[in-house]
């Protein structure tokens, strides 16, 4: 096995044996609003970004990585129907994609990722960050992710963010309506 692959062998499971806090969340302190989980980020421009560049700007927000094959690609797909149905309502929204393999989806293959996928609208946001906003991100969403072999697995999630941050609505299996995400972000 080359060093490469060790190295971000390590990573993911260094972000597995960390936990997610999922039950700690549900058990603790009331839940942080999205924009305000604190952290720098990277953009797939190699800008620094926060979550709190989005306050006062309804959301969507999900997690992928760049070399998933089949639920990444539902989800992009899926989100990309939001935006035609976010358009036709004039519901003005951003999109924001947060990385489940931030060693892997650097700013430059993110770059990529949206060129080959035509996902160039201004209002969608590709992002990677350290392993510790990674598992804050997932365990916001609850959406649970491990490593198997060389893939990352992981639960289906989309969450509409109100501009408070709030996550109002969430889209949990590839046949829930995305209306219903829309509908939650438009009644704000």
């Amino acid at each position: 096995m080359n060093a490469a692959r060790l190295t971000r062998r390590k990573y993911l499971r260094d972000l597995v044996s960390a936990g997610l806090g999922v039950a700690a969340a549900r058990a603790g302190a009331a839940t942080p609003r999205v924009w305000q989980l604190g952290g720098l980020w990277r953009d797939d421009q190699d800008r620094p970004v926060t979550f709190d560049a989005w306050r006062g700007r309804p959301a969507l927000l999900t997690m992928a990585y760049g070399s998933c094959r089949r639920v990444c690609s539902t989800t992009l797909r899926l989100l990309q129907h939001a935006q035609a149905q976010a358009d036709a309502r004039g519901l003005d929204l951003e999109v924001v994609v947060v990385s489940l393999d931030p060693t892997v989806d650097t700013p430059a293959a993110w770059r990529q990722f949206r060129a080959e996928r035509g996902l160039q609208r201004a209002n969608w946001h590709f992002l990677g960050g350290s392993p510790a906003l990674t598992r804050r991100v997932a365990a916001l969403l609850e959406l649970r992710y491990w490593v198997y072999d060389e893939h990352v697995l992981h639960d289906f999630r989309i969450a509409a963010v109100d501009p408070a941050g709030r996550i109002v609505a969430r889209m949990d299996w590839v046949d829930d309506p995305v209306d219903a995400l829309l509908d939650a972000l438009a009644a704000r």
